[in-house]
């Protein structure tokens, strides 16, 4: 790909910006500072930009807030894991990443291995209780926990349907992107009261990173049909809702495997304005390259084609909606 001639979103000084060179900021020969090349595209510095902004990611993460469950591994030592539920037709199922899932679960699908964590409800007793059964991909690690028809609203969750998901591929480098997840970080004992463990999100906006760059991260293991590449620094600032800080930079994201990858299906101009539906589920959350600062995801189209799979009286509604799906093998 050229070169793309771009203005600085902290000067305005133009500059030649190489999108295969994007996995590290781009400094300006201006000013000085540097910038992602998100920020290059969309130089948009204005006080009342940011301000709607921050407000468009607050309304964002609470409503991914609510399609996101946090579960511990019970039979692994107690490790946390993310998944974003799912209504398709009559089931309900959660969209997590295969190594999540411990491996009794993936062999035999036995319950009480992975206890699910109810959305500001306190939930005494088996946690394991609305687990059906486990379906998983080892090689495109991606997971299937199918939940009791009862299971969401129990546990204070809203599933997505179909409509809410999109086959954008390895998604669109022109639109932010966001990852929701559960760090094992922002676990804390005794929180919100003695004997309880508290469990806290985090929503990260980030930007997909160009295919040109893919070749910088040196990784055999990558393929465009099946992946997406997210930056994810963790010298990010967190902008905390409320006064309860854990931590004031982005932590290590383990524990946000199986998290949801959302993207809008389309970059907006500056005449139109965000709205929450906007958001559609493009990937989950499989992998983190620390060297490189940046997270993995599997293209949700294989996801859904191991629900076709695993679920064969979901087939149908699922091909007629993503008509890709009778295109893999």
């Amino acid at each position: 790909m050229p070169v793309e001639l771009l203005k600085c979103p902290h000067c305005a000084h133009l500059q030649d910006i190489d999108p295969a060179k994007s996995l590290e900021p781009f400094t300006c020969n201006g000013c000085g500072r540097a910038a992602s090349l998100g920020s290059w595209r969309s130089p948009a510095t204005s006080r009342e930009y940011l301000a709607i902004n921050r407000e468009t990611s607050i309304a964002f993460t609470q409503e991914l807030y609510g399609h996101t469950v946090a579960f511990t591994l019970l039979a692994d030592g107690g490790g946390v894991g993310t998944g974003t539920v799912v209504a398709i037709g009559d089931q309900i199922l959660v969209a997590t990443a295969y190594h999540n899932l411990p491996e009794r679960q993936k062999s035999l699908g036995l319950d009480g291995a992975i206890g699910l964590v109810a959305k500001d409800r306190i939930v005494e007793g088996d946690r394991s209780k609305w687990i059906v059964r486990c379906e998983s991909n080892r090689i495109l690690d991606i997971g299937i926990v199918e939940l009791t028809p009862h299971a969401a609203s129990e546990l204070n969750l809203v599933p997505v349907g179909l409509e809410r998901i999109h086959d954008a591929g390895r998604g669109h480098p022109l639109c932010k992107a966001r990852v929701i997840g559960y760090p094992a970080k922002f676990l804390q004992d005794h929180f919100p009261q003695q004997g309880i463990r508290g469990f806290r999100a985090l929503s990260y906006g980030t930007e997909i990173l160009d295919i040109e760059a893919w070749d910088e991260l040196h990784v055999s293991d990558l393929y465009p049909d099946e992946h997406a590449i997210l930056i994810y620094d963790q010298e990010d600032n967190i902008d905390w809702l409320g006064d309860f800080v854990i931590e004031t930079t982005a932590p290590h994201p383990s524990g946000m495997s199986g998290g949801g990858i959302w993207q809008a299906t389309a970059p907006l101009d500056d005449t139109h304005l965000w709205t929450i539906d906007r958001l559609r589920l493009v990937a989950i959350e499989t992998g983190w390259f620390e060297n490189y600062s940046v997270l993995k995801g599997t293209q949700i189209i294989y996801w859904l084609k191991l629900v076709s799979e695993k679920y064969p009286h979901l087939r149908d509604r699922l091909e007629a909606s993503f008509p890709r799906l009778r295109q893999l093998t």
